[in-house]
């Protein structure tokens, strides 16, 4: 029954067993009194950004610890005789704290686009490469890195454009209509990346 029962106090164990009884949800002793339930905060989401060949990853939650995985699929077993190479990191973190909820999860995709034509030296095969940080957000897509001048094309997997800017003082911002869950494929120089829109 949906009410609240007071019962003598020192006596709410007996009570919530007695089968007279233990259908009413909220038995309380007397002198207990309902105490509102405090608001629990949430950590702030983590902003991933890449810096000096590594990721920052914080969070603006004081005292909050950073949870990272770095997936890979060039590390993925494989079978089969061939191995195509991308170097491309999907990264998921997110912030937790004591007496606090996680964080939402941010999610970025890290690669590496060339810049420049290979040379070859005592059959060693040289490509510069530079770093390129993809993250997104509400269907707006960020681009940290890459080369100045560069066009950056967003499709959607079925090959329809949604979405183009140029690479500016390292970065470029794309507006799309994507929705959270889809996939986008950002093309890059040449280079296409597969990322789900968060």
């Amino acid at each position: 029954m949906n009410m609240i029962v007071y019962v003598p106090k020192g006596t709410l164990a007996t009570y919530q067993a007695a089968d007279t009884w233990k259908n009413f949800w909220d038995i309380r002793e007397e002198g207990t009194t309902e105490t509102p339930d405090e608001e629990v905060k949430k950590c702030a989401t983590p902003l991933i950004t890449y810096n000096n060949s590594g990721l920052d990853i914080a969070s603006e939650t004081d005292g909050s610890e950073i949870r990272t995985t770095i997936k890979c699929s060039d590390v993925d077993s494989f079978n089969g005789s061939r191995i195509d190479l991308s170097a491309t990191y999907n990264i998921t973190a997110y912030a937790t704290k004591s007496g606090y909820l996680n964080s939402e999860i941010a999610t970025a995709t890290l690669c590496w686009i060339a810049v420049s034509g290979s040379s070859e030296e005592n059959s060693i095969i040289e490509v510069e490469a530079m770093p390129v940080l993809i993250t997104c957000n509400n269907g707006t897509i960020n681009i940290c890195g890459g080369k100045e001048g560069a066009e950056v094309v967003v499709y959607t997997t079925s090959g329809v454009a949604v979405g183009n800017a140029t690479i500016t003082n390292g970065n470029a911002i794309i507006s799309t209509e994507l929705a959270m869950g889809e996939i986008a494929v950002v093309n890059i120089a040449g280079k296409g990346i597969k990322i789900v829109m968060q």
